[in-house]
């Protein structure tokens, strides 16, 4: 008898996938190596691949906290934040929140099921992505860990233990039932900027006359690395929206004042 398969998801919550990466960083920091020796970095014994080392990289992966290059596995830049720095620390925040919404199936669920509490979930994955029932309840138990670490559900951010199970605790979205778009990407930035005050030291202000102002505030000085993860964010978000008019005046960009 064929054994039931389960569609891909990370089997560990955010929170333990960050404590893997930052396991695995204390040993190989950000050279690309096999996945064998990364699954030794990651406490796994001898040479092969066990089923628990495999869960473990393939969580690290779907959270996008490693990536494939051409000599093997390295730890991404997105990691980065999450194994150097701690929250409330903005960036923390910003990068837990993306890792929380990587996985496909945890950036749907987010999206689409988020009020519904588990026994439904359970049986939604059960019978839509033909999960079976042992990795529709390790499913739920994951994503709903992995939402309440990355605090995309209003309240405060709680470190939990590796060895108790989080405390129950009342799911709501982050984002308003009124918003006109509820896409994930939308409310995870709505949740970094809800979770972090404006402390800019530098920013610029982009203008389309009688149309539009964004203002972007950065907290430190900007990279090319934090420039490319704004427009990797706004390229989430621009799916969402009607074409431009073809009349509409073309985009400006003013450069603001840095703030004291």
């Amino acid at each position: 008898m064929e054994r039931e398969r389960s569609p891909n998801y990370p089997a560990y919550g955010l929170e333990s996938a960050i404590k893997f990466v930052r396991r695995a960083y204390s040993r190989v920091k950000r050279v690309a190596v096999p996945m064998e020796h990364l699954a030794v970095a990651l406490g796994s014994e001898g040479k092969a691949l066990s089923g628990p080392s495999r869960s473990k990289i393939a969580a690290l992966r779907s959270f996008g906290l490693v990536e494939k290059s051409k000599d093997g596995l390295r730890i991404s830049d997105l990691a980065m934040p999450l194994i150097l720095k701690e929250p409330p620390d903005p960036e923390f925040v910003s990068s837990a929140i993306e890792a929380a919404l990587s996985p496909s199936l945890f950036a749907d669920l987010y999206a689409h099921r988020f009020e519904m509490d588990d026994k439904d979930l359970t049986y939604y994955l059960i019978t839509g992505p033909k999960f079976s029932p042992d990795g529709a309840r390790k499913a739920v138990k994951s994503f709903r860990e992995t939402m309440t670490f990355a605090n995309l559900h209003g309240q405060g951010y709680t470190p939990g233990s590796a060895q108790e199970p989080p405390e129950e605790r009342p799911l709501t979205p982050i984002v308003a039932a009124s918003s006109a778009r509820q896409t994930p990407q939308m409310a995870a930035m709505r949740a970094a900027f809800e979770a972090n005050p404006s402390v800019a030291t530098d920013g610029f202000v982009i203008q389309a006359p009688g149309r539009y102002t964004v203002r972007i505030d950065f907290a430190q000085e900007p990279t090319k690395q934090s420039i490319d993860r704004i427009i990797t964010q706004l390229q989430f978000l621009r799916d969402d929206y009607p074409d431009a008019l073809a009349s509409a005046p073309p985009v400006q960009v003013q450069e603001a004042e840095s703030e004291e």
